[in-house]
């Protein structure tokens, strides 16, 4: 089956649509107040609508923001809200968070109790969304969503009850959790209701078909999927296409790998490929997602070349728009197929990519995992709250109810750190094991592998037979000058020899020595080594430099590779 965890399927292009079409055409008239001028802002509504239904979210933008100012200069405080509010959420599509927080934080000030709820209730979406793009806060998205959800409910606004329903699924499959389905389901039932729009239909089709996807129910799903991608056609609704043929490629995927048939596999590639056709419109985060699950479906085929490009094409769309959600999982399968196929050094590279990244985002997915524990929590609250207004002797229970969800949430929290300290202590040990191996082979002069003419080789021998016998790299002057000097070359002959025959660049060259001396040091004297001394003797200016080379070129740092050293010892994992 796919790899439910690593399904994030950001609907803003979807459900922004709805929003849009749902909070700005019913406005009348009657409803601007200032120096508005009514007809250019139904004529503007129109073409937001238009230009967001085809996913033209540049055009959209470059149209509303002369408006924009021009409604701020004007004093008109609707026409200003409507147009920033509008650019707000063609930024979140675009992919340009600081923009969205710079629309969002001109409009904040205007917004009060008296402001009209459809508005406070685009508002608030934009809010939550803005919250699950760019800090990945469930529970702060939850809440936004669960305000639009009242507003909306409040006011008998079936559309928007349904949008917001959709993001509350959404958080719920962001974390691979079917107990979503009771949303989709009274978002689906909504969707039936007379008057409601198409795309609200379409989207409810596709949140069941998301959700019946996380509970197994493919057959199910792939029906859900289906009508949901018929509506998307004859309401040309471009901009879910791609998101669309995603969906029903993993569903198929899924079919595949649970042996339902052997046509499974084709129809799944044909959408991946579909999805692809189509992604012109499709967010970032969509993108790395199809390259990862088509990359993994490729892998399952025994298609490890084909597999490897398309992970490579999602690391370059990950990089390029710095987008992070598929980034670590797509280092980490580039860095796995690339061990296993012996490109030894690409492999050590994209293991240390991964390294990086683990540290630099491990205490942040730890608050991740604590806040997807504190969503039921929140959402048992939510409702609490709503039923208190109303009851007031449930106050006892409540509180009772309190206690026992701390409780419970304290023995979750605790075994959740637990899962995370146990996978982050596998992935070190990952990366001590594969150094270790990279190292093994750099001694057995795996340098040798380099196919380059007979002088660049010549002189690189000389240059590896100084390192070893006279360790010129432990000089704190060391640098290329220096050393063609001592071989009785220039420059630019031993740069193109280090090159050419070890890949990297001298600086580069010189450090890979400097830690492998290192991490044999710490290997067989771990606990009488101080760094400071360490890193003197290396040719180091500074311990910061030393342990930041060290992990940059092992994934590890100094005291980390000492430890997994002392448990390879031992045989096995320390807990």
């Amino acid at each position: 089956m796919i790899e439910r965890k690593q399904i994030l399927f950001y609907r803003t292009l979807m459900i922004q649509s709805l929003f849009l079409f749902a909070v700005f055409i019913p406005f009348e008239a009657e409803a601007f107040s200032g120096r508005c001028y009514t007809a250019e802002l139904d004529s503007f509504r129109a073409v937001w609508n238009e230009y967001n239904k085809e996913g033209r979210y540049t055009d959209l933008v470059d149209d509303t923001r002369e408006y924009f100012h021009a409604s701020l200069d004007n004093k008109d405080t609707t026409a200003f809200l409507y147009s920033g509010i509008t650019m707000s959420m063609a930024f979140l599509s675009l992919e340009e968070p600081d923009s969205v927080s710079k629309y969002m934080d001109a409009v904040s000030p205007f917004i009060s109790v008296n402001t009209d709820p459809r508005m406070l209730l685009t508002y608030n979406f934009v809010r939550g969304t803005y919250s699950l793009k760019r800090d990945y806060n469930y529970p702060l998205a939850l809440d936004y969503y669960q305000k639009c959800h009242d507003i909306a409910k409040k006011s008998g606004d079936v559309d928007n009850s349904i949008a917001a329903l959709l993001n509350i699924v959404h958080i719920y499959y962001v974390r691979s959790d079917k107990r979503g389905l009771g949303y989709a389901v009274d978002a689906f039932n909504l969707s039936h209701s007379p008057g409601t729009d198409s795309l609200a239909v379409c989207m409810a089709n596709i949140a069941m078909g998301e959700m019946l996807f996380l509970s197994d129910s493919l057959d199910s799903a792939l029906a859900y999927s289906e009508e949901a991608l018929r509506l998307a056609w004859e309401s040309g609704y471009e901009s879910v296409y791609s998101d669309l043929h995603l969906l029903l490629a993993d569903i198929y995927a899924g079919m595949d790998s649970s042996s339902v048939g052997g046509a499974a596999a084709d129809k799944a590639r044909k959408h991946y490929d579909e999805a692809i056709a189509y992604s012109a419109n499709a967010e970032a985060g969509t993108l790395t997602m199809l390259y990862l699950h088509y990359g993994r479906f490729a892998e399952r085929k025994g298609m490890m070349d084909k597999a490897i490009s398309l992970y490579h094409k999602g690391l370059e769309i990950s990089l390029e728009s710095g987008n992070m959600e598929f980034r670590r999982e797509l280092y980490r399968r580039v860095a796995d197929l690339s061990y296993s196929e012996g490109r030894m050094k690409e492999a050590l590279d994209f293991y240390k990519s991964y390294a990086f990244l683990i540290d630099s985002v491990a205490s942040q997915s730890m608050e991740f995992r604590f806040d997807s524990l504190l969503l039921a929590n929140q959402n048992m609250a939510h409702r609490e709250d709503m039923n208190l207004k109303e009851i007031e002797l449930l106050k006892a229970n409540r509180n009772n109810l309190m206690i026992a969800s701390i409780m419970v949430l304290a023995v979750f929290t605790a075994f959740f750190i637990w899962v995370m300290y146990r996978r982050q202590k596998n992935m070190y040990k990952v990366l001590f094991d594969r150094y270790r191996n990279y190292a093994a082979r750099f001694n057995a002069g795996s340098s040798a592998q380099y196919d380059s003419g007979q002088v660049v080789k010549s002189l690189f021998s000389r240059l590896e037979d100084k390192m070893n016998e006279e360790k010129l790299y432990r000089r704190k002057d060391i640098s290329v000058e220096k050393v063609s000097e001592i071989l009785g070359t220039n420059r630019t002959y031993l740069s193109k020899a280090v090159n050419k025959c070890a890949g990297i660049s001298f600086p580069a060259y010189v450090n890979s020595y400097r830690i492998k001396e290192a991490a044999d040091i710490i290997s067989q004297h771990g606990d009488q080594v101080q760094l400071k001394v360490l890193a003197e003797e290396l040719g180091f200016n500074s311990v910061s430099v030393f342990i930041k080379v060290f992990q940059k070129e092992t994934g590890l740092t100094p005291a980390r590779y000492k430890k997994e050293m002392n448990s390879s010892k031992m045989g096995g994992e320390d807990l």
